[in-house]
């Protein structure tokens, strides 16, 4: 037998509230969960580069002290080249007085003798160590040596003159006095003389003249040339 409903159906609605709720809800779940994800990820990228940029400025400021232990150490060569071309200059201009004194000997007249000789080789050695700027400032002459004698006759003077030009390193020779005088000793007339020579400065002004530049080293400071070498060690 059957059963007739004659009641009118239900019609479901739908909770739209609701189901927007729930998107809502699952919706701002979804947004934790990838805000929770990127900070694990950036927590653990953190970890990682954090300790590399440390490393990272210490190797940096390892290379600064290397570039400024460097520097100091050039400075330090280009020193020591400076020190190390004078002190060869200074070899190749070594003044020997054993040699002079035998040039001297060897020009003296028969009619002359020398009671009185003074030389000195420190202020030419001074004005080699002279940057080329000082050398080509004020160029003065540079005493050789001072002798004072005497002589049978003026010709024996001026011969002696003109013979101790030929001596190595001479420049100019100049007579001072030249006169008549009595030895106190014997009683004798004679010529004394006084006469100075002077260093020929020429092989130290080549290039100046010309006009050539030359490159000069800046100060240093031996204190931090010295912090910095016990740095290194």
């Amino acid at each position: 037998m059957k059963t007739i409903n004659l009641l009118p159906k239900e019609i479901k609605v739908r909770d739209i509230k609701g189901i927007i709720l729930q998107a809502i809800l699952i919706l701002m779940a979804v947004v934790v969960v990838i805000i929770a994800a990127f900070s694990i990820i950036l927590y653990d990228v953190n970890n990682y580069i954090v300790p590399r940029l440390d490393d990272y400025r210490k190797v940096n400021m390892q290379i600064g002290s290397y570039i400024t232990n460097l520097e100091a150490y050039e400075k330090f060569r280009v020193k020591v080249n400076k020190k190390s071309e004078l002190v060869n200059s200074l070899q190749e201009n070594v003044i020997i007085w054993s040699d002079i004194l035998n040039d001297i000997g060897e020009k003296i007249p028969d009619n002359t003798y020398i009671n009185y000789i003074e030389g000195d080789s420190k202020n030419l050695y001074e004005f080699i160590d002279k940057s080329p700027e000082e050398k080509g400032k004020d160029v003065k002459k540079v005493t050789f040596f001072n002798i004072e004698g005497y002589a049978v006759g003026y010709n024996d003077v001026s011969k002696f003159a003109i013979g101790i030009e030929d001596i190595p390193n001479m420049g100019e020779v100049l007579i001072n006095n030249i006169s008549r005088d009595q030895i106190a000793e014997s009683g004798t007339e004679a010529v004394f003389f006084n006469i100075s020579t002077f260093y020929n400065l020429e092989p130290y002004l080549q290039g100046i003249e010309n006009g050539d530049t030359v490159q000069t080293e800046e100060n240093e400071d031996e204190s931090l040339l010295d912090t910095e070498i016990e740095k290194m060690e």
